[in-house]
């Protein structure tokens, strides 16, 4: 048994040093140079970044670029003052808006500022509040496709799906390799479904216009403010997979979207999917990027 831990050991740190070795690499490159808008009127993508993840926002762009027939507005928002000045150094360019997070926190209610606020200073991941405050405040103005800037994409899906799914008028995800949710928040909100249902990941989703206030109401905040006193790094994702479930959300399918580590230790992607989320698998995303 001795010699299995050992060796599973030293296959986790060989792998993983190859992995770093192809990040530091990378990270010397910017590759994004341009961002060539082709429908303006499009739904735009959407991506909160704090200033560590921009090497890896740099890389997602690129390969969206690379692959997609459609290409939408871009805006990016910094979830720090640091974040935003980078965010302006590196992606100035034409149909890009660069935002800071806390412009789009004050078009928010005094309630769910409140709830925000709450949440933001309750202690080690308050950080995660940002990225619902935008979202939340985004959606009311249009419907747009929010990542995480650890996803890759390998091959054209906006093309062909981006208006059909603003149409539609359904939140739209992917499933997660695990449930990752705030139990005690879900059965204060009475969703089973959080607890016995496929598992949801909000790093890759698309929100029509309004889908969250059709969803969330005031009594939802007042609900759940204690929970955003000691909030857990669950919380975010509880309450868009409430929304979801509610809403009667639809799941982008394994062959458009995946989360998954099914491919940790192979030295290629063993993932078919057109788009991926590298959720809990930071050194994949430098592998394949």
């Amino acid at each position: 048994m001795l010699i299995g831990k050992t060796l599973n050991s030293l296959k986790w740190r060989i792998f993983y040093a190859l992995c770093r070795s192809k990040e530091r690499g990378k990270k010397k490159q910017e590759v994004l140079t341009h961002w060539k808008c082709t429908d303006a009127g499009a739904p735009p993508l959407v991506c909160i970044v704090y200033e560590a993840d921009i090497y890896l926002l740099d890389r997602c762009l690129f390969s969206l670029q690379k692959t997609q027939k459609l290409i939408p507005p871009l805006i990016l928002i910094g979830d720090s003052d640091g974040a935003f000045r980078e965010l302006q150094r590196r992606f100035s360019f034409e149909s890009v808006t660069i935002l800071h997070w806390s412009e789009l926190m004050l078009r928010l209610s005094e309630l769910e500022q409140l709830f925000v606020r709450t949440w933001l200073d309750s202690g080690r991941w308050g950080g995660y509040s940002k990225k619902f405050a935008i979202t939340l405040a985004l959606q009311r103005e249009k419907a747009f496709l929010l990542t995480d800037a650890d996803v890759l994409w390998f091959g054209d899906i906006l093309g062909a799906e981006l208006r059909r799914w603003e149409v539609s008028g359904k939140i739209r995800l992917g499933e997660d390799y695990n449930r990752a949710y705030d139990l005690d928040v879900a059965r204060q909100l009475g969703e089973d479904r959080l607890a016995l249902d496929k598992p949801i990941n909000c790093g890759f989703v698309f929100y029509p216009k309004n889908s969250l206030d059709a969803l969330l109401f005031p009594e939802t905040f007042k609900l759940l403010l204690p929970f955003a006193q000691n909030a857990s790094n669950h919380l975010e994702q509880t309450i868009i997979g409430y929304a979801f479930w509610r809403g009667a959300g639809i799941f982008l399918t394994p062959a458009q979207l995946q989360t998954t580590m099914e491919d940790n230790f192979r030295f290629s992607r063993g993932t078919g999917s057109v788009v991926r989320h590298y959720a809990g698998a930071k050194h994949l995303f430098w592998r394949d990027a």
